[in-house]
């Protein structure tokens, strides 16, 4: 008799071991034969097609089979989903993908739930977009069943299928937003979503308008958000691109009905960084920006802190700087406050400014705002409001700056063409418009200028401006004065700057070849209608009254019609115009004397001119011409200018080269000094920079110059042929005078004949005064046997030139009359002597 087997013996324990492994591997293979069963194509395709357009109201279909791909984990793929885009959208699909492929747990399934492991959409392109309405095309609408039809799904089970989804995974995909006719567009290399009981993870990758960020975050469970169970569900996303980094956080109030709050945290290390994210807005050079800004759904923005760390508002040398610079709203009631340093060369100035609060401003209300600046001596302050709207139209703005020494302050700031106020004083009244600005009082008080102006600014196709200013005095030497140099260092050996040498250049020509640059006029790019007084200004050492000046700026040419003044000489009168159109500028200037005529001299001196003659003179000019630089300005001079004068000096430098060409045929002693003016009258005509004498008159104590000729301003040649008078006692001598050559070195000839004509002339007067009807005989017939008969005086052609010379200017002084003769014996031997070179 065989003894009992032991209790527990692996022989009692084998057809438990294999239950259990039969157990073990049928169920997922019972679970792998009903889970193809029930994924055949041709039944459950239609199903899951008609389950989702019953739940969206929009067209789902599978382009390809249903499959399932064997593995410890199945996995269901669908192939080819495309969901129907809303009624009227932009495209006809929503949604299209190539996969979806799902991990499906097959234990689960047992007790009737869904875990998918892992959801996968591959290569989805999603549309989100909203129409006109408002309304977007992921708001659904279950589509209505026929009264009486069956459902296309299958009927519910009495116990419901639960669904938890392990991870979903976005790769190479696209979403693309659009409204209100923009478009945006985010690729998703890959995203995965992961969820547990204890929240959500997210993290990947995204390329949005040309920036690739990594993307990470985490917030609650899903559950929690879609309860009904009273909390907050917390969630936090971060993104991280180079250069650039930014986090929000906060919580949504559950059960969620719109409650909310968020904090949002961003730098960036240059403003270019940010130029993706804001297409067409120019963008300063600027560096270490931050942002933090605290929301939510009942206040709106709460808190606002932005910084930078330097900023270029202005690129150039000097540049003008702003930073640090720093913005903050410590509350919703709160003031918006900035403050910070601005910056442009050594000049550093502290800039603060104080606006409404973020609440109004939120909610497009208006509110003060005032801004100061301070700083080296500077102090300015500018207060205003802003409109409701977050608008500055219709509202009005007082200006204040006080700078006790502008020429100090600019340089310091790199600019040193300042104008050289001291103890300025700048206060005034603006009114923005819709389209433009209205400076409706700007003041201006000072030791060196003092006045007034208003100015209106209009924008449009072309903007347009008009000025107004009255000025009670400017004193323009002062504005220009050097300011004081800084003490050279002791050791440093003195430089000495080169004397520079009158007269001609280098390459033998007087007027300067220098451009003729009118391009601030060609590309303003705006209208101008200036007009001006000054009752006194102050200009090279004289002082000039009664400035006047109506000027207009409009399709690139600039005109005054009309300009007057009472200058240091007289009063003057007349109009320019430049007009920068075209391939070479055009200008031209028009000038006459008034009445009493000007006096030419003092004229001349206040314009930093050494005179050539003084004394009143009536001026008549009128010039035009075209070139892109001076000297093929003056090679075009068409117009005229005249000057007559009754009474003055004439520099005796002018006759120079004439003296020293008479020297041999008229005596030294005859020829003196400086001469008084009793006649001089001049007008040339030009055309194409030829000017060609018209009158051509100077009448002196001494002597007398008629003649006629023409200088070239294009190659700067002369050609004239003057025919000087002197006269001593009643005697007259005359010798023909050539000048010809260039304006830098003209050459002065005189005519062969020369001598004897003006020996036949001596003779001539001596035979006229004696009382011997034979020696008068003879006197005559050596003057016409010479050809010397003596020169009419010059009083009688003066009146007739002086009108000539005039042209439409009022007459200065009266003609004088012919010379009478002096009683005085000339010295006849010393004159012949000279004449004949003994």
């Amino acid at each position: 008799m065989n003894p009992p087997p032991r209790q527990g013996s692996p022989r009692r324990m084998r057809p438990w071991l294999v239950g259990l492994l039969v157990v073990l591997v049928g169920l997922p293979l019972a679970g792998y034969a009903a889970l193809l069963l029930v994924l055949n194509s041709d039944w459950v395709r239609p199903r899951v097609e008609a389950a989702v357009r019953e739940a969206t109201g929009r067209d789902f279909t599978l382009s390809g089979p249903v499959g399932l791909k064997a593995s410890l984990v199945p996995v269901v793929t669908l192939d080819g989903p495309v969901l129907a885009n809303a009624p009227g959208g932009s495209r006809p699909e929503m949604l299209r993908a190539r996969r979806i492929e799902a991990e499906v747990a097959l234990l689960p399934l047992l007790s009737r739930r869904v875990e998918l492991r892992s959801l996968a959409i591959l290569g989805a392109d999603l549309l989100l977009e909203v129409d006109a309405a408002g309304r977007g095309n992921w708001q659904f609408v279950r589509a209505p069943r026929p009264e009486g039809a069956p459902s296309s799904a299958p009927a519910a089970p009495s116990r419901p299928f639960g669904l938890d989804v392990g991870a979903v995974t976005l790769e190479a995909s696209r979403v693309t937003w659009r409204s209100g006719g923009r478009e945006e567009m985010v690729e998703v290399p890959r995203l995965v979503l992961r969820g547990s009981e204890q929240g959500l993870l997210a993290e990947g990758q995204v390329v949005a308008r040309g920036v690739a960020a990594t993307v990470n975050g985490s917030a609650g469970p899903l559950a929690a958000l879609l309860g009904e169970a009273a909390g907050e569900w917390p969630f936090r996303l971060g993104l991280s691109a180079p250069g650039l980094n930014a986090e929000a956080g906060g919580a949504l109030a559950l059960p969620f009905r719109g409650g909310w709050r968020a904090r949002l945290a961003a730098t960036a290390d240059t403003a270019a960084r940010l130029a993706p994210a804001l297409p067409g807005v120019s963008l300063p050079e600027a560096r270490g920006l931050s942002l933090v800004a605290e929301t939510d759904a009942e206040s709106g923005l709460k808190a606002l802190h932005v910084s930078l760390a330097e900023a270029t508002l202005r690129p150039g040398a000097p540049g003008l700087l702003a930073g640090p610079l720093r913005i903050d709203a410590a509350g919703p009631d709160a003031p918006v406050t900035l403050g910070g340093t601005l910056r442009s060369g050594a000049l550093a100035v502290n800039l603060g400014a104080q606006g409404p609060s973020l609440r109004t401003l939120v909610a497009g209300g208006g509110g003060p705002v005032a801004i100061t600046l301070e700083g080296e001596g500077l102090a300015g302050s500018v207060n205003g409001a802003v409109a409701p709207g977050r608008s500055v139209a219709g509202t009005d703005w007082v200006v204040s700056l006080r700078a006790p020494d502008l020429r100090a302050l600019g340089a310091r700031a790199g600019f040193a063409a300042a104008p050289g106020l001291h103890e300025a004083a700048l206060d005034g009244r603006a009114r923005v418009l819709a389209d433009g600005v209205d400076v409706l009082e700007l003041v201006l008080a000072s030791r060196e200028a003092a006045g007034r102006a208003s100015f209106g600014w209009r924008v449009g196709a072309v903007p347009h401006g008009q000025l107004r200013a009255v000025m009670e005095r400017v004193d323009a030497d002062a504005l220009r004065a050097a300011a004081p140099a800084a003490p050279a260092p002791a050791e440093a050996a003195p430089v000495t700057a080169p004397t520079p040498t009158p007269g001609a250049r280098p390459d033998g020509r007087v007027i300067p070849e220098r451009p003729v640059d009118v391009s601030a006029i060609r590309d303003a790019g705006f209208s101008l209608d200036a007009e001006a007084t000054v009752a006194l200004l102050r200009s090279g050492g004289a002082d000039w009254r009664d400035l006047s000046l109506r000027a207009v700026l409009e399709g690139g040419k600039l005109t005054a019609e009309r300009v007057s003044a009472v200058t240091p000489g007289g009063p003057l009168a007349g109009r320019f115009a430049v007009e920068a159109e075209g391939p070479a500028p055009r200008l031209s200037l028009a000038l006459r004397s008034g009445e009493g005529g000007v006096e030419v001299g003092a004229l001349l001196r206040a314009l930093g001119v050494s005179p050539p003659v003084s004394g009143p003179a009536a001026l008549d000019l009128s010039l035009a011409g075209t070139g892109a630089s001076t000297r093929a300005l003056a090679a075009s001079l068409s117009g005229h200018l005249g000057l007559a004068m009754t009474g003055g000096q004439l520099d005796p430098r002018l006759l120079a080269g004439a003296a020293s060409a008479l020297r041999g045929a008229i005596p030294g002693e005859a020829l003196g000094s400086a001469s008084e003016i009793r006649c001089l009258a001049l007008r040339f005509d030009l055309a194409g920079g030829v000017a060609q004498s018209r009158a051509l008159l100077l009448d002196t104590r001494v002597a007398s110059t008629t003649g006629a000729g023409a200088a070239n301003l294009g190659d700067e040649t002369l050609a004239f042929r003057l025919r000087p008078v002197v006269r001593v006692g009643d005697l007259s001598m005359t010798t023909p005078l050539g000048i010809t050559g260039r304006f830098g070195a003209p050459r002065f000839s005189v005519d062969p004949n020369a001598a004897a004509a003006a020996a036949a002339g001596v003779l001539g007067g001596l035979a006229r005064r004696s009382d011997d009807g034979e020696a008068a005989a003879l006197g005559a017939l050596a003057e016409g046997l010479l050809g010397g008969r003596g020169a009419a005086p010059a009083g009688g052609h003066c009146a007739a030139q002086l009108a000539v010379a005039r042209g439409e200017t009022a007459a200065v002084g009266t003609a004088p009359a012919a010379p009478a003769p002096r009683a005085r014996e000339p010295r006849v031997p010393d004159l012949l002597r000279g004449l004949l070179g003994r």
